[in-house]
Order: structure tokens, then sequence, then C-alpha cells
């Protein structure tokens, strides 16, 4: 394949993708709405588009099966089959079949398993349906109104551009009734030598007879170019000059390049109304465009509008050492500028949540009936919008921990009934920002988690030591320890004790956190907290010895210098700080980070108190130096991972500084259970 045909199958499986969540999400819609015609019309333009990109690109397996899938859907719109369960099954199967030939296309994988057995189900549905009502067709078609249309087809020149072929239109035409005095327009082929073999250069009219309506024969025209001509006119029913009509469509190609050649500069494609010619109107006129954009080159343009935050900070620096009594007014508009420059280029990366919710909408509607529960699903805030690369990484996550509310959480209809509940449970799931954070919060109504099974469990598994004492809240935690499953059974769903260690892997991957709550015969509670972008962040800078470390603004509650009597050394040598009436652990960041020179003495340096979710400790540092927009480099790519470390940012003066990571330090502090304790030795030594 050369590599110009590989980068229209490459874009071409892109727009796939986007056409099989469109048609993912109308299907589950389908089953609980009864606007079926437009929800059908949806998944119907988007199997055709997929279909007609397919032949084009000489995909046959994708054609071949969107043809039967088209086919069965073109007979669900036009009433002769009906909604089933059984058969919306069937289609969701087709899409996930779909999906796994357009994956074989991209990887070259082997096709999906399942390919035969509904491909066969695809066609004995469409030959029954139409041996059964090819009969009532046939009369219902007799009765309906005839009539006959004059249409003019002349694609752009770019009309190759985008995985289109004129003969799919042409075919479809024919396929909705007959065709005759196909007219070829040549005019507008330029010399031999001037001609391109990428560009479209003929034009068809036709006259077609036909039982379809004006509007249904455009929508064989729904996904050409903007600057494609398209014109259908109504022939007078009581035309009996065949020689006229036929000299009429010579006319109308001619005259359609003069029209073309008008319309297309001002306005773009031509589209059909009521009266006897098609008036030329702009496409999505008022609407907003968009440009499909490689990721690499908008990674790259975010890292190099990173490096120019970099570069002003550096000449922000340099100015105030040589005029430190002097603004500039030229710097400070700059840095605006670059401001506001970084949070376009963020924005752009931005995507919402729905499709990650969709795919777990999916899993909780095949899991339920295969366990023969009986669950909703309710979603709210799927347009809160993230990173994009931190959707990509959460959405498998997300679809596990669903999977667990289902299978785990919510109760048999007969085990909710005996404990006074409905009989359908419940799993919601909701999206929100808060403090430059998005937070998902997955809830089911659910038997909630049993904590002395939890325990036992980790006892078992040697997690804890049998006399260990942990607050219920460490105890749920324990879920998330590898290795440690609360189901009673292994299934090929759950229960092997793999898979929330991972979850919580990956959601501490993204800079985030993740933690349940549960009440017992109520539900279970899961949340995780995760960054809207990992590009970039608000740091307060940390002095410690002669380093400079960056710390997360967003989690930052405060800082102060404590006074005499405050810190108090326990018996275990461990510094506690007691903040409004809370035992607050001291970590000496020197003594984790291993720096030389920095303040020990905490009375001498300030503490700074650092939260992540519901855990607070003070980080004891020599000073503060200020706030700065820190633009986050990985040093994964470069060296390893470092705990208690998230990346590294380059300050003004050219200076590398390490930014902290939160998540990582937490886990360097006293638990919740021992500091429980540690407040009655406070107290005792107050």
């Amino acid at each position: 394949m050369n590599n110009d045909m590989q980068e229209f199958v490459e874009v071409f499986l892109e727009e796939a993708s986007e056409h099989l969540e469109c048609m993912e999400g109308a299907l589950l819609e389908l089953e609980t709405t009864s606007d079926q015609p437009e929800l059908l019309n949806t998944v119907f333009r988007a199997v055709h588009s997929i279909k007609g990109t397919s032949a084009t690109l000489g995909v046959r397996s994708v054609a071949e099966f969107t043809h039967e899938f088209e086919s069965l859907l073109d007979r669900m719109r036009d009433g002769q089959l009906h909604v089933t369960p059984e058969l919306t099954e069937l289609l969701l199967e087709s899409v996930d079949v779909l999906t796994g030939l357009l994956d074989a296309t991209a990887s070259g994988s082997p096709e999906p398993v399942a390919l035969d057995k509904v491909l066969a189900q695809l066609r004995t549905l469409n030959k029954a349906d139409s041996d059964l009502s090819a009969q009532d067709n046939r009369s219902d078609i007799n009765d309906s109104p005839q009539s006959t249309f004059r249409i003019t087809f002349r694609p752009s020149r770019d009309f190759f551009h985008f995985g289109l072929s004129p003969l799919l239109y042409l075919r479809d035409l024919a396929e909705l009734g007959t065709v005759e005095d196909v007219c070829l327009d040549s005019s507008a082929l330029p010399p031999i030598e001037q001609m391109s073999p990428e560009s479209c250069y003929l034009a068809w009219a036709l006259r077609l007879t036909t039982h379809r309506t004006k509007e249904q024969i455009l929508e064989s025209f729904l996904f050409v170019d903007d600057a494609t001509f398209i014109e259908i006119v109504p022939e007078p029913k009581d035309s009996d000059q065949p020689d006229v009509v036929e000299d009429s469509h010579s006319n109308a190609v001619k005259e359609s390049g003069k029209l073309l050649a008008c319309n297309a500069s001002a306005n773009g494609s031509v589209v059909s109304d009521d009266s006897s010619r098609a008036k030329a109107t702009p496409r999505g006129a008022g609407n907003r465009e968009s440009v499909r954009v490689n990721g690499e080159r908008l990674d790259d343009m975010i890292n190099q509008i990173g490096e120019l935050v970099i570069g002003i900070s550096m000449v922000e620096a340099e100015w105030q050492s040589l005029s430190p009594d002097v603004e500039s007014s030229a710097i400070v508009q700059l840095s605006k500028i670059v401001r506001d420059l970084q949070e376009q280029s963020l924005s752009m990366r931005m995507v919402p949540i729905a499709a990650t919710f969709q795919k777990m909408n999916r899993s909780v509607r095949d899991l339920s009936g295969r366990l023969s529960k009986q669950v909703r699903f309710e979603v709210s805030g799927e347009e809160t919008e993230l990173d994009k690369t931190v959707v990509d990484q959460i959405g498998d996550p997300l679809v596990h921990m669903i999977r667990n509310s289902v299978d785990h959480g919510i109760e048999s209809p007969e085990e909710r009934i005996a404990a006074g509940k409905a009989a359908e449970g419940c799993v919601s799931v909701r999206a929100y920002h808060q403090g430059g954070n998005i937070y998902i919060e997955m809830q089911d109504d659910g038997k909630g988690l049993n904590p002395d099974s939890i325990r036992r469990k980790a006892v078992d598994r040697g997690l804890i030591s049998a006399d260990a004492k942990l607050t219920e809240q460490e105890i749920y935690d324990l879920v998330f320890e590898a290795g440690l499953s609360t189901a009673q059974q292994v299934s090929d769903v759950s229960g092997r004790g793999v898979g929330m260690d991972v979850v919580r892997r990956n959601v501490e991957d993204l800079k985030g956190s993740v933690s349940i709550a549960s009440t017992p015969g109520q539900g279970t509670t899961v949340t995780v907290r995760l960054p809207l972008t990992l590009a970039i962040l608000d740091g307060l800078l940390l002095s410690l010895g002669s380093e400079v470390y960056v710390a997360p603004l967003l989690s930052v509650v405060e800082s102060f210098r404590p006074q005499p009597g405050e810190v108090k050394r326990l018996a275990n040598d461990m510094e506690v700080v007691q903040v409004r009436g809370e035992v607050v652990p001291v970590l000496p960041l020197h003594s984790v980070l291993n720096v030389e020179g920095a303040v020990t003495d905490p009375y001498e340096g300030l503490l700074v108190i650092v939260e992540d979710h519901d855990t607070k400790f003070a980080l004891l540092v020599d000073d503060l130096l200020g706030q700065q927009q820190a633009v986050i480099k990985n040093l994964e790519s470069n060296f390893r991972k470092v705990p208690g470390i998230a990346g590294a940012t380059i300050l003004g003066d050219g200076r590398v500084a390490l930014i902290l990571d939160v998540v990582g330090l937490r886990h360097l502090v006293p638990s919740q259970a021992s500091r429980t304790t540690l407040t009655g030795e406070l107290h005792d030594c107050s």
C-alpha cells in the first residue's frame, strides 16, 4: 500500500471510530426511547458512510458486512421490521463485529470470531424479511405515487481526496428505482498533459423513476463534500415528450456547470428544496467548523508553547535582575499573550468524557443480561471535558469498576426484594469539575462492602496482621491491594483479585487518586480524582537546601511557621503538629529526598500543609519562593520513575526543579489508624 493510500485509510479508520461511537450510543438509546425513526436514521447514516468509504478504499470485508448491516437498517426504517430486544442485540453485536473488522484493517490482526455467525444472521433476516414482505411491499409500492426526477450530479475536483467514489452514489440511485437516460458530461476534461489523476472532471445527468420522495433521494448524497453540485428536479407528470426530456438532460448538465461555478465559490454544496430547482445553500451555515489534526502534531505544538512559557519566565527573571524596580509593559503584555496562547492550545486537547460513559453503559447492559440482574444506568456530567490523554487512559479502569458494581454490588431481583428494595438496581456515574480537578463518582445501591469479610481475606492473604487496628475506611482501601477479592466464587467476570490494584495504579500514574466509601446494605461509592491536564500546572516553589521543588498549588492548603511547643515528637520518633484540633503528621522532605544542607528544625523552617483527597500532612521546607506556572517534563522517558516525584520543570533562571507527587508522598505518612492513636498520645503530651 503506497503512502497516499495508507494516509487515506488512516483517516477512514479515525472517522469510522467516531461513527461507531455514534452508532452504539444511538442503539443503546433505541431500547429506552420512542423516538425510533431519528435514532435509526443516525445509525443508518453512520453505516452508510463507513460502507461507501470502505468500498472506495478496497476494504472489502468491511464493505460487504456494512452492506448487509445497512440493508437490515433500511428495512427497519421502512417499518418492515420492528425494534425488539433480540433485534437490538443483533445490531449491537454487528457494531462489535464491525469494530473488530476495522481493528483488523488497522493492525492486520485476525478478523473477529463472531463475523460469520453475525453475518449469517443478518443475511437470514434480510432474506426472510424480503420473502415474507415482498408481496405486501409490491402492493404498497403500487398504491404509492411514483415520480420521475431529473438528477444532475457533478462531483467536486477534490472528490477523490475524501475517499469518495461517484460510481457508488450512482449505484445507490439505481437501488431507489429505475434509472434511464444516463448522460456523461466530460466537457470539463483538460488536455491530457494538464490532467491530474487525483482530480474528478466528470459529471452525470440521469432520469430516476421512483416511489421515493426528493428528501429520500437526497439521503443518498449525505456524505458528499461541500463543493459537490447536486440538482434534483421533479419532472412534470403530464409530460409525454421524451425527446424534449432527453434534450433537457443535456442542457441540465451544461447549465449545472455554470451554476456550480457561481455557487461553489459563494456557498458550497447544493441541496434540494420544495421548488422546481435545487438552490445553492451553505452546508452547516452558522455552525462551527472543525479540522482533523494529527495528535502528534498537536502534542508537539503544546510542547513548543510550553518552551515558550519557560522562555518568557527567563526573560522576566532577567529583566528583574537588571531593573528590579521597573516593570516592563512589553513583557507584561507578552506574558499575557503567551498565557492565553497556552490556555488555547491546552483546550484543543480537551474532549468530553461522554464516549467513556457510553462504554460503561454498554458494559452495564451486557453484564446485567448475563447475570440476570435488573440494572438501571444513570449518567450526569457527560459533557465534562478533560485532557484526551487522560480520557484514553482512564477508560478501561472506569469500565472495570462499573463491572464490579454490577457483579459484586447489585443483588439479584430476589435478593433485593427480600431486603425491601426495588427489584431493579441502579448504577450511576457523574463527572464534575472542582478546584482544577475532575471528579468521577460511581455509585450503586447494592449490598455494599462487608468490612469483616475484607478484613478476613486480608489476614488470610498476609496483607495485615490478625491484631492490626484499622479504621473502616482503611479496611475498604484494602480492596485496592493486589490479590484481594471479595467475590464468593471466581467467574469470567471477576473474582480473581486482579483489577482494582491495577485501577489504582493507573489512576495514580495519571497523578490522580481513587477512594471507596460504602454503607453495608445500601451501596458503594467510588470516587476518582484526576487532573484536567497532564501538560501544565500552577505550582508553589519550595526552597530545600540549595534545591527548588514545586508543589502542585491545588494540593496546598496553607503554610505557616510553627510556634514553640506546637510540634510534638511521639514515642516512635514521629513528629506531628496540631492544626485547629486536627493531628497532622510532619514529613521532613530533606530526609525523604536525601537533600543536604536543608533546615531540620521545624521551628526554623516552614510547614506546608498539603492534602490528597481526605489525607493531610505537613511538608517541612526551608522557605517559600513564590508561585509559578510549571510545564511538566516527564522523567520516566529520560531517566526513571522516582517515588514522590511527578516530573520536572525549568525555572525562569534556567535551573531544573522537580515537581512533587503528593499522591506518592502520601504513602510515606502514617495511616489514619495510627493518627487516631497518636491523637491520644498528643493529648497526653500536652
